[in-house]
């Protein structure tokens, strides 16, 4: 299964689109080259929770269509990552909420991953708007339907994981924990929650720097983190340099172009899921 196929369900699984949309991608990816080819697979080791930016962070998400300049699916995504114990264990609970007059954009979602290496063990999504709810267990070995929660469509779902798996639900938690260098690629086996298809190690590159400018007119050092999607589709994500922090992304998919912007001034009124119960 290609990187491309991996991300189109991935956007597929965000929007709910229709197995049509999925069909309609031609699925050839470009061959990696010899340097990405023998990246190796990269695990987290020793995390603290000082690592952690705990701060509530809020996006702007939407997608633009390249032909006409037609903004669409506007949301506000609310993220914030709390330090705690689960079982004796130190964890770290990712709370989310995602704002939108478009009830597919609409959700509240719930992750738990291990501290010292980041390994997922929970993950629940709620779509208020639509009456979807999934939820699922991970071990490191499989990802499997919790079958405790209440309406869960996905009680049942079952899938093996890769080698230092994640939740690709959290890449840009993920992504400011790493150890951020020019030049430097990360092979990451990020995995989809729900997906029907065998996961595939996505690499990402940091390309170089760029500096952006705040809403104060304040320069933002930033690392430039690549990833090819295959068939002209990428991303880039702009990373603050003190700390990792997604201060934007721009991704190309076909005739769209996504973008991921951090807020500078938090809104008021939103409630963080506190728990599994949502």
């Amino acid at each position: 299964m290609t990187m491309t196929v991996m991300r189109a369900a991935a956007i597929s699984a965000m929007l709910t689109f229709s197995p049509a949309f999925l069909a309609s991608i031609n699925q050839d990816v470009l061959a990696a080259d010899t340097a990405t080819a023998a990246v190796p697979i990269f695990h987290f080791k020793g995390l603290k929770a000082e690592q952690v930016n705990t701060d509530l962070r809020q996006y702007l998400v939407y997608m633009q269509d390249k032909d006409t300049g037609e903004e669409k699916m506007l949301s506000i995504w609310h993220r914030r990552s709390v330090v705690t114990k689960r079982k004796g264990e130190d964890v770290v609970e990712v709370r989310q909420v995602w704002m939108s007059d478009d009830k597919r954009m609409k959700r509240r979602e719930y992750s738990v991953n291990r501290l010292s290496d980041y390994a997922p063990l929970y993950h629940r999504t709620d779509f208020p708007g639509m009456g979807i709810r999934r939820a699922y267990e991970f071990n490191g070995k499989v990802i499997t339907g919790d079958q405790s929660v209440e309406g869960n469509q996905h009680a049942d779902y079952r899938a093996e994981m890769l080698e230092g798996g994640l939740n690709w639900e959290l890449d840009m938690e993920t992504f400011a924990l790493l150890p951020l260098a020019e030049g430097r690629t990360f092979g990451l086996n990020f995995h989809q929650p729900g997906a029907q298809m065998e996961a595939k190690t996505s690499f990402y590159k940091v390309t170089g720097s760029e500096t952006l400018t705040d809403f104060s007119g304040n320069p933002v050092d930033c690392w430039t983190l690549y990833t090819d999607y295959g068939d002209g589709n990428h991303a880039i994500f702009y990373l603050r340099k003190s700390d990792g922090e997604l201060i934007k992304m721009v991704e190309h998919w076909g005739n769209m172009v996504r973008q991921k912007i951090r807020l500078g001034v938090l809104a008021d009124g939103v409630t963080l899921p506190a728990g599994p119960d949502m």
